[in-house]
């Protein structure tokens, strides 16, 4: 068994390289905050995230992907290892990481490569061929029309066949997480550039010869707010395939027929399933700890969780929890404090939410506690090397808030009493640390102390 490229242009190999280029980047950022050990030495200290560096590495290794691609799917394989061994250390390749970065990039290149067969058929009578079932296929404007599963799974039952063929077109760089939402979703995801009608016209240069290969389909959803797609329609209809037009307004789902002609309008309200607040708690841990995954800080703005939410269901958490309970999106939170712990770092900011992790057995005695101080369960600081991470991730949300280069040791003294119920000082006895918290901070390599007129300031120590 063999593999040929999907698309067979030059703009299709690119977007691929691009999207394998940008996982490999990712993944070296994640790699740089949890244990840079593992990166060789040189690239260790680099700033990643620098716009000019992140954009020459892609540049690079997308140069070096096309090369792979160019001469076989085996050599893009061994191009890319080649990559990885470049930048992480041997023992990488021994983590949990790596395969799933493996599995990623499999599932990118499976977009852009369809398995044919290596060798020759005899040729066999029609009735001797095996019947293949027929199928349906789903482009998507996904910059435009955003289908949740509930809305998807209408599609599907207003059609004779199934949909396991399912492609949508954005520039996905503009698109925050929505790319992880459709493609957990099983959506091949293709990259279009920057610019008006750049989906729909990819979409129109993919989908006019979809069906060379994938011979068995019957039907294609195109879904697009661009009525301007005539040329893909007419092409897919001059070979046989059944054509449903949606489109979205308002509160409607709108799906034309191209056989009969018949156009039908359908409530988004009356085919949305909307989720149990159970259901809606297990997904929320979900999209938090994704988030925490991804960008390496546990605490979460509620407007992100919300967009994250509503990218993902099709529906906006208000909703959810005014047609569930009648009551506020925050009160979700506040109401399951065994679930998630929230925080307002400054007095008009944003609410932050971060999951709930139970104190290991032993370290409060549960007894001790009053049944109204049971949700109210600190973390207890066992070290000094604990302290100071402790501090610095309060210090960097603060910084990260107030947009600030440097905070007030006492402000930073103040959100870790709140987090932690305990005063600095109270812990360095416990701990046994026979200095002040100012000593404290200078002693630790994280930090940079600023003496000022209004007193200390602190600020992350630069790598």
């Amino acid at each position: 068994m063999g593999f040929e490229v999907f698309v067979d242009d030059t703009t299709a190999i690119q977007q691929m390289s691009h999207q394998i280029s940008l996982l490999i980047h990712k993944a070296i950022v994640f790699v740089q905050q949890q244990q840079m050990n593992f990166l060789v030495e040189k690239y260790r200290s680099l700033d990643w995230n620098q716009p000019q560096r992140q954009s020459d590495f892609i540049q690079a290794v997308s140069t070096q992907i096309v090369k792979g691609v160019e001469r076989s799917p085996d050599s893009l394989t061994q191009q890319i290892e080649k990559i990885l061994r470049a930048v992480f250390v041997p023992e990488f390749f021994k983590l949990n990481i790596y395969r799933s970065l493996l599995e990623k990039i499999e599932r990118i290149k499976a977009a852009f490569f369809i398995p044919v067969d290596g060798e020759p058929q005899e040729d066999r009578s029609q009735d001797d061929k095996p019947q293949e079932k027929a199928i349906a296929i789903l482009l998507l404007d996904a910059e435009n029309i955003k289908l949740s599963v509930e809305e998807e799974r209408f599609l599907q039952h207003s059609c004779d066949y199934s949909i396991p063929i399912k492609i949508a077109f954005a520039n996905w760089r503009t698109m925050g997480r929505y790319d992880a939402a459709f493609h957990a979703r099983g959506y091949q995801l293709i990259h279009v550039p920057l610019g008006k009608n750049s989906a729909d016209m990819k979409m129109t240069a993919i989908g006019s010869s979809i069906f060379v290969h994938y011979p068995h389909a019957k039907a294609v959803f195109i879904c697009s707010s661009d009525q301007d797609l005539s040329h893909l329609k007419n092409a897919l209809q001059a070979h046989g395939l059944t054509v449903f037009s949606v489109r979205k307004r308002a509160q409607m789902l709108i799906v034309r027929n191209s056989v009969t002609g018949k156009t039908e309008t359908y409530s988004l309200e009356a085919i949305r399933e909307v989720p149990t607040i159970a259901r809606t708690l297990i997904w929320l841990k979900e999209i938090i700890q994704a988030e925490h995954e991804a960008t390496g800080t546990p605490w979460v703005k509620l407007s992100r969780i919300s967009s994250l939410f509503a990218a993902a269901h099709g529906m906006t958490l208000s909703d959810v929890t005014r047609i569930q309970s009648g009551k506020r999106v925050k009160d979700i939170f506040l109401e399951n404090p065994q679930l998630f712990r929230v925080h307002q770092f400054f007095e008009r900011g944003e609410l932050h939410i971060c999951l709930f992790i139970p104190p290991q057995p032993g370290t409060i005695p549960v007894a001790s506690l009053q049944p109204e101080e049971e949700a109210k369960v600190y973390e207890i600081i066992t070290s000094a090397e604990h302290l100071e991470e402790a501090l610095l991730s309060i210090l960097e949300d603060l910084i990260a808030q107030s947009k600030k280069e440097a905070i007030s040791i006492s402000e930073v003294h103040t959100y870790f009493q709140i987090d932690y119920g305990q005063t600095i000082k109270q812990v360095l006895q416990t701990l046994n640390i026979k200095q002040r918290y100012i000593t404290f901070l200078a002693a630790c390599n994280a930090f940079n102390l600023t003496k000022t007129e209004k007193g200390w300031l602190i600020s992350p120590a630069k790598i």
